[in-house]
């Protein structure tokens, strides 16, 4: 699993072909051929893909719905190996669940402060700062997991738990 990948993501339903053409991206499903990214364009997905909403590309190939928003680690687990996802830099990649267990601790959320549309918070017993695109106005904890290329934030709970142990 590339643990590079920018949160919030979104899953892609099934397709049945993905082309890129000159950094744009297509999809082809069961029922049409859509664009889903222009990597060619400035910013991150969201504002490439605002960008192609005035591209006249679009009379020929709608843009790719994407339906369902992904915020945490913990959303993504639930889905099963072969899954289609693309991040908020627009990789597309495929999850695969490890057969290793990494770690989960729950922390208490020291300080946080609103940076742009992010939230950027300390957590107990740890220098390095997380960033999340979520409001952590009411929540008390983030759930870290630790896995061989550093913590990622897993979950936010309102509620301490013990450590245990989770695939990805």
């Amino acid at each position: 699993m590339n643990h590079g990948i920018k949160f919030p993501i979104w899953k892609l339903r099934r397709f049945t072909r993905m082309d890129n053409k000159l950094d744009t991206i297509y999809i082809t499903t069961a029922y049409n051929t859509y664009i889903i990214d222009d990597k060619s364009l400035k910013g991150d997905l969201a504002k490439r893909r605002y960008q192609l909403l005035s591209m006249p590309i679009l009379n020929d190939y709608p843009l790719y719905p994407l339906k369902e928003k992904l915020n945490l680690l913990r959303q993504m687990v639930k889905y099963p190996t072969g899954t289609y996802f693309i991040d908020s830099d627009g990789l597309i990649f495929k999850y695969k669940k490890s057969s290793r267990l990494n770690w989960v601790e729950c922390k208490k959320i020291k300080s946080w402060n609103k940076v742009d549309n992010r939230t950027v918070f300390y957590v107990d017993k740890q220098r390095m700062p997380y960033v999340t695109d979520l409001e952590l106005d009411y929540i008390p904890y983030a759930s870290i997991m630790y896995t061989e290329t550093g913590p990622l934030i897993y979950d936010f709970t309102t509620e301490y738990h013990k450590p245990y142990k989770r695939k990805i």
